[in-house]
């Protein structure tokens, strides 16, 4: 199959199926250059075209793909839209934890990115709401990327996007609090990263998942920041980054090879400007 956008004749011939979700799926193809490239395609334009604007407003962060063409065309006599951005060599989250259960020292550091990461959205006035294995890809270096932008929106405005297992409401708790909810969602990827599987509120209550937590080989302070970001007690980056941090301190000054790499994925924080960003974000 082969791809030919209708307004800026741009042709992607489809190698492969590489992920799906509720708004579409996403291929990987080959461009008319011979150059691999990432395809998300939906039949939702609105969904799309948010996706679209997140991705350019967010491309000057190194964990958002670059985005090279956005167009649609007609199959069968039925539209649909799509974006061309980069296909990252990699794993996500879900992949990784299919295999093995992750060292818990790295599944504390992949938090400690997230956190980061959401900070710098939170604090930009906007909500990242679908935090999961699946949005994540860690590369064959080390970087982590996050790959799908459709739940991104402005804090004010009501939640469109999440999946069930990392949503705090799922499990019966009030959702109401976004920092609440983005260090609920992050904790359960640590938790769902260290215990080498995802827990489903249909299946489990939150009670439940906590008696699994005291049984993860953890010291006390690991577990009880996993128990008390499940349970909605923190309130505020600091006091969640302090206790991520106080958690992956290396006293030997020593880092791995994942330890920079991960460390990278979030270095241009620090030379971009909140301000800068979020005028780009002002759509």
């Amino acid at each position: 199959m082969v791809i030919v956008g209708k307004w800026n004749k741009n042709r992607y011939k489809v190698i492969e199926l590489i992920g799906k979700g509720s708004f579409g799926k996403v291929f990987k193809v080959l461009d008319d250059k011979g150059h691999i490239k990432a395809v998300k395609i939906s039949k939702d334009l609105l969904s799309i075209t948010n996706e679209y604007n997140s991705m350019i407003g967010l491309s000057v962060f190194s964990f958002v793909p670059k985005v090279y063409d956005f167009d649609d065309f007609v199959l069968q006599e039925k539209a649909y839209h799509f974006i061309v951005m980069d296909y990252i060599e990699g794993n996500n989250l879900k992949e990784i934890v299919s295999r093995s259960k992750l060292e818990p020292k790295r599944a504390f550091k992949i938090g400690k990115v997230l956190t980061d990461i959401m900070y710098v959205i939170y604090r930009l006035g906007y909500k990242y709401t679908d935090i999961k294995l699946d949005n994540i890809i860690i590369d064959g270096k080390g970087k982590l990327y996050f790959v799908d932008f459709g739940s991104l929106t402005r804090r004010d405005m009501p939640t469109k996007e999440y999946t069930p297992t990392y949503n705090i409401g799922s499990w019966g708790m009030e959702n109401g609090d976004i920092k609440k909810s983005i260090f609920f969602s992050i904790t359960m990827v640590m938790v769902s990263l260290i215990g080498g599987k995802e827990f489903n509120p249909l299946v489990l209550n939150l009670e439940e998942v906590i008696d699994k937590v005291q049984k993860f080989p953890l010291n006390r302070r690991e577990k009880r920041l996993l128990i008390d970001g499940l349970k909605g007690k923190y309130v505020e980056f600091n006091e969640y980054l302090s206790s991520l941090n106080s958690l992956i301190e290396v006293k030997d000054n020593g880092l791995d090879k994942i330890d920079y790499l991960l460390i990278a994925s979030i270095v241009s924080f620090v030379f971009v400007t909140i301000f800068g960003v979020k005028s780009i974000l002002s759509w």
